[in-house]
């Protein structure tokens, strides 16, 4: 979790300081998305072991740090896409 935190400051960080579009992914849907995995990331927390399997809900977070890593290198397309990936698979849940 505290990972998770520290990739939503670092976005969060991003968002603000960010004022130009980007390629593939503009600021604004890096916030988007960002806001929408945090709402995600909570409800299918309190769902573990209640439908949601915990090594599964392991691996998919996985892909947030991977995204925070993306970021921190200016890859923001790979964080965007890391980051949908993950909101798919949460609203199955």
């Amino acid at each position: 979790m505290k990972k998770f935190i520290t990739v939503l400051s670092t976005v969060a960080f991003l968002g603000m300081t960010s004022s130009y579009a980007y390629a593939g992914c503009s600021t604004d849907e890096l916030t988007e998305k960002t806001q929408k995995v945090s709402s995600l990331m909570e409800q299918v927390a309190s769902k573990i072991g209640n439908g949601v399997d915990p090594d599964e809900f392991t691996a998919e977070s996985g892909k947030l740090n991977e995204a925070g890593t993306a970021l921190s290198s200016g890859d923001t397309d790979k964080a965007c896409t890391l980051y949908d990936e993950f909101i798919a698979w949460a609203e199955k849940q």
